[in-house]
């Protein structure tokens, strides 16, 4: 006479693990834990796959945000510099003009 196996849909992994070692090795308690805790696992492998993903999306578009910050910034820094570069030449102009040395 055969017994079916009990329903171990609902069972965390902890209880799944405990099921398995309470069971002997081959007895039908024991298969359907170990085919449950497989089944836990991946599922928990593709809640953290999912759960990267979606970090990963948020890091992105974090990153382009960066960029484009980042670019404002260089084309500010060239601005200073050419503004800085012109007040510096008119202010040796100035200076030769001051001393004689051109008209």
């Amino acid at each position: 006479m055969s017994v079916p196996a009990p329903n171990l849909q609902n069972m965390t992994i902890p209880q799944l693990l405990q099921a398995l070692t309470a069971g002997a090795v081959g007895s039908a308690m024991h298969q359907q834990a170990a085919f449950m805790l497989q089944f836990r696992i991946a599922e928990k492998h593709a809640e953290a796959g999912a759960q990267g993903a979606t970090a990963s999306n948020v890091m992105a578009t974090a990153t382009r945000d960066l960029a484009r910050f980042t670019r404002a910034l260089v084309w500010a820094t060239w601005a200073l510099f050419l503004v800085g570069g012109t007040t510096a030449a008119l202010t040796i102009i100035q200076v030769l003009k001051a001393l004689g040395l051109i008209r």
